[in-house]
């Protein structure tokens, strides 16, 4: 903890993969050909209270961020950074994996290119006169005729640029889980189907016995469970005195299930998805937040 002569200042380190800082460090490269590209530090530079932005790998796989606690609800800027870093690593992994070409700066086209959706299964790059090309799997499909996807894509992200509160508007990055747009591509692309997250055991875990009523868990670690339950889902934590439980709709949802998916099949994605609990958690987890 650092005190300033104007406000009270944290320091914050934030674990990311070497695979996602490699990739979010190839993408920001000048080889890569996206022309409307945003920054994460540009990004987080206009977040209110964030500032001192690091991640050029020197000090490993890390992000580092300072913000200003001097006012109430700064947790917000915390939980905003660690969404924004997620998103951001997120969308530079899957470019590189669904355009390797166009980060290479190998990418034939006269046209200059966009990043306008990410997707774990495909990523959308909008060229010049309405042209999109939709990277997947199977390779690159482009598309001449695609107003709807860019006019739903466009309403999403004036919806959610602006923040309100802070009078500010932030930089554009890709849309994301928009239902529709999903439902688009995979009637001309092959995708694979989104199962329902499957339940685990927690039989033999205290925490069970303080889980939201007729909720299911669908991933579990000795600090958190995470449940579904009617379109929601709920985290529950050991707190100092007892247990808490925090709920998440829509996008922040989504973001959750994202990363159970991802950590019920990989060990590593497990322990990216507890520090972002943690995080989420702070200050009333009854061990002391890591951070990411």
């Amino acid at each position: 903890m650092r005190y300033n002569a104007q406000s009270l200042r944290r320091d914050y380190t934030f674990d990311v993969t070497n695979e996602e800082l490699l990739a979010l460090m190839k993408v920001e490269d000048m080889s890569c050909q996206l022309d409307e590209h945003t920054s994460l530090v540009t990004y987080l530079n206009k977040l209110p209270g964030i500032s001192r932005i690091e991640y050029d790998g020197h000090f490993g796989p890390h992000v580092f961020a300072s913000v200003d606690t001097d006012e109430d609800e700064w947790e917000w800027r915390v939980e905003m950074l660690d969404r924004a870093i997620g998103w951001f690593m997120d969308d530079a992994r899957r470019l590189c994996r669904f355009f390797p070409t166009v980060v290479e700066g190998d990418y034939e086209t006269e046209t200059g290119l966009d990043m306008v959706y990410s997707d774990e299964d495909f990523v959308i790059l909008k060229a010049d006169k309405g042209t999109v090309l939709v990277g997947h799997a199977g390779g690159i499909k482009k598309l001449k005729k695609a107003d709807f996807v860019l006019e739903t894509i466009t309403a999403d992200v004036d919806e959610r640029r602006h923040l309100e509160d802070e009078n500010i508007w932030l930089p554009v990055n890709p849309s994301r889980e928009l239902a529709e747009v999903r439902k688009w591509v995979a009637s001309f692309v092959t995708l694979p189907e989104v199962s329902e997250l499957p339940t685990v055991s927690v039989e033999s875990r205290w925490l069970s016995l303080h889980m939201p009523q007729d909720s299911r868990p669908v991933w579990a670690n000795d600090d958190f469970i995470v449940a579904d339950k009617n379109g929601s889902l709920s985290v529950t934590f050991k707190t100092r005195d007892s247990t808490g439980t925090k709920f998440y709709i829509e996008a922040a949802r989504d973001q959750i299930m994202s990363m159970v998916r991802d950590a019920n099949a990989n060990a590593s994605s497990g322990y990216r998805l507890a520090k972002y609990l943690e995080n989420q958690v702070g200050s009333d987890l009854a061990r002391a937040p890591k951070f990411r």
